[in-house]
């Protein structure tokens, strides 16, 4: 039992030193990836997915969708974010150089 609990503190750990800076808060890379990953699995948007095609729920881009949705909120509570923390993430608007 102790290993299991040594491992999951281990990687919650891996977890907080990849995106937390010394203040336990994501620093600017960590917010730009958090943040790209929020979108990509759009972590604001209705789970269930509509067939373009037929007009009607579609099972498995519905289920895609969740495991995208779980992948996020699995590094989110990793990393002990609380839901303003989350909302807050937002990509940088690019500008053109």
């Amino acid at each position: 039992m102790k290993s299991i609990l040594k491992r999951l503190l281990a990687r919650r750990t891996a977890y907080q030193r990849t995106f937390l800076g010394d203040d336990d808060k994501p620093h600017r890379n960590a917010e730009i990836v958090l943040a790209d990953l929020r979108r990509f699995c759009q972590f604001d948007q209705p789970g269930l997915k509509i067939s373009p095609t037929s007009g009607m729920a579609d099972p498995l881009a519905t289920a895609y969708a969740a495991g995208m949705r779980d992948m996020f909120l699995r590094i989110t509570r990793n990393l002990h974010l609380d839901d303003a923390t989350i909302q807050r993430l937002t990509e940088p608007q690019q500008t053109e150089d």
